[in-house]
């Protein structure tokens, strides 16, 4: 449900002041030819590729031309993959950032659908346009966009002309997002067709800040939302480490299954750059618990012995409502 108007443009300068100061991946590339220029230049030429044992290409698809497809090059060799809707920092209309942590992600055997063309890089800050030289929307606020990713994989599953025929896990879905997108990934989570809701340095605010810059995504009443939900965190020095335990506390009094931990050495956005190993290792293995059904996966989170939660590298490990 909608919050009044006055309380979402309040809440926005919170997520706004995130993508001003985070790292590389919810903040613009410097212009230049300073390394972040030069990583997202190569990205964009050449996709980097993940440590699972699929190879991975990234897809403009025809007819679905405002979304990134990073999925398995052989999708026979594949086999049915779960779907990852995918919303970017700053609630950002290219996933060109995430280019590395998405790869990793579908190397692994999923089908990642990130909002954005991943051929472009769009500034932002105070004064830029809210439209990039092509035309295109900067940033992306309707949580529909995110949704329209799981619709458009459903609707190629069952369409025998295409090369996603009968290849599609309809039935496991994944909302995911970072920073802003993480909260359009908690919105987008109140459908009923998703699966799990894995929420990257970000969450739902409880005090709006008084100072609003502009607009953000709508959000849900937790009581709203009904899937098991991983918050990640990058520990204090992460903009989003308050909020996202919050959140936790938050998910925890609405009783929804959920799970929350900090890792420190990658403060707001380092994790998806390399991508930082441990931090996708975590992610793979709660998507793999809860997409795949892998009980190997499921003991890095459940109990007080879990494998996040005696990793020394980890910190804030708590879950709440999991089986």
């Amino acid at each position: 449900m909608k919050r009044k108007a006055g309380l979402w443009i309040a809440v926005s300068s919170c997520f706004m002041a995130i993508a001003a100061v985070a790292a590389a991946p919810g903040a613009p590339a410097p212009a230049g030819g300073n390394a972040a220029a030069e990583r997202l230049n190569r990205w964009r030429a050449e996709l980097p590729q993940g440590t699972g044992p699929h190879r991975v290409v990234r897809l403009i698809e025809p007819g679905f031309t405002e979304h990134t497809v990073y999925r398995p090059a052989d999708l026979k060799r594949a086999g049915k993959l779960p779907i990852i809707a995918f919303a970017n920092g700053a609630c950002r209309n290219t996933s060109l950032e995430y280019a590395a942590f998405l790869s990793e992600l579908a190397s692994h055997g999923y089908l990642v659908i990130a909002v954005g063309r991943d051929d472009q890089s769009s500034g932002m800050g105070p004064n830029a346009s809210s439209t990039g030289p092509d035309g295109r929307l900067v940033q992306v606020m309707d949580v529909k966009v995110v949704m329209s990713g799981v619709d458009w994989a459903i609707a190629r599953n069952a369409d025998r002309n295409s090369p996603y025929y009968q290849h599609v896990r309809t039935d496991r879905i994944a909302y995911m997002g970072h920073s802003c997108g993480g909260m359009q990934a908690l919105t987008a989570g109140a459908d009923p067709r998703a699966t799990t809701t894995v929420v990257l340095n970000s969450g739902y605010y409880r005090t709006p800040p008084a100072r609003p810059p502009g607009p953000l995504p709508e959000y849900r009443r937790w009581s709203d939302l009904h899937t098991p939900t991983l918050i990640l965190t990058g520990g204090p020095t992460d903009v989003a480490y308050r909020i996202a335990k919050d959140s936790y506390e938050d998910a925890v009094a609405a009783k929804l299954p959920v799970f929350l931990a900090s890792l420190p050495t990658v403060a707001h956005g380092g994790a998806y750059e390399a991508p930082d190993r441990e931090w996708s290792r975590v992610v793979l293995a709660w998507l793999d618990w809860q997409l795949k059904g892998e009980r190997k996966a499921r003991a890095q989170f459940i109990g007080e012995r879990c494998g996040v939660c005696t990793n020394p590298a980890w910190q804030d490990a708590a879950g709440h409502g999991l089986k």
